[in-house]
């Protein structure tokens, strides 16, 4: 049997799966102001969430979340307008906690990316050699030559976001946005494929990626200096970042070998 939540706690996962009605927006921020308890709850099921992204890839049972996810989907709306109706509303919250992080696509053999799915959960970032695969696991190796396919999931409050990458020599590269002078506003609740691909080159070493985000527009000029500032420390050094900005995640390949041959 589930446990028994407070209206408060479902009005929190509501919010949590940017599904809170509007004009209960004021009420929750105000909560999430007064209340370091709420503020620590919403924490923990972020933590909770990149637990599961960690210990559970979504291949082996994807088939079966998305059917259930279609489930969900039909009755969403009859959940947002009555999310004080009962015990069955707050276990139908406590499944999407589980599925939603799981629910996306991945490319496929073409390289192309399925139609997006509308999904919640933690922001992150996720590199698919050759368009293949899973995706690539913290300290992967890799091969120079190797094409990689960058997408990023946004949520909570982070708005926007610049992905870049630094390797063995220092070198800074920027994936998003295309341009320093281009926004930084991302898309938000969907897994977003980058419209290029990134092949790495035979500089010796590593290729260190950084997914940056933030509330507010960043400046990405200031963010590619303190990357090129890291300099010999590139491997493992900090990045001193813009008030508000954060890493929220970090990914490091190890480069081995040599380039293929031309064909």
């Amino acid at each position: 049997m589930l446990p028994e939540r407070r209206d408060e706690d479902l009005l929190l996962e509501l919010h949590a799966l940017g599904e809170l009605p509007e004009e209960l927006a004021p009420e929750v921020a105000r909560r999430l102001e007064q209340d370091p308890e709420a503020r620590a709850y919403l924490e923990q099921r972020e933590a909770a969430q990149r637990q599961i992204l960690e210990h559970l890839p979504p291949e082996p049972a994807l088939e079966q979340i998305r059917r259930r996810a279609a489930a969900e989907r039909l009755g969403r709306r009859v959940r947002v307008a009555g999310y004080l109706g009962g015990a069955l509303a707050t276990a139908a919250a406590l499944l999407l906690v589980v599925l939603q992080p799981l629910v996306g696509e991945h490319p496929g053999a073409s390289g192309r990316a399925p139609d997006q799915i509308a999904i919640k959960g933690t922001s992150r970032l996720q590199l698919f050699r050759n368009g293949k695969g899973r995706p690539l696991a913290h300290r992967a190796t890799v091969t120079a030559g190797d094409v990689l396919e960058l997408r990023y999931l946004a949520s909570g409050q982070d708005r926007h976001g610049i992905i870049l990458s630094v390797d063995g020599r220092a070198t800074v590269s920027l994936h998003f946005p295309a341009d320093p002078g281009d926004a930084t506003l991302l898309v938000r609740d969907r897994s977003v494929e980058l419209g290029h691909a990134f092949e790495l080159d035979e500089t010796p070493g590593f290729e260190r990626f950084f997914f940056l985000t933030g509330p507010d527009p960043i400046p990405v000029r200031q963010v590619l200096a303190a990357a090129r500032a890291l300099k010999g420390a590139a491997r493992r050094g900090r990045l001193r970042l813009p008030a508000g900005v954060r890493v929220r995640q970090e990914l490091l390949l190890r480069k081995t070998g040599e380039a293929p041959p031309a064909p």
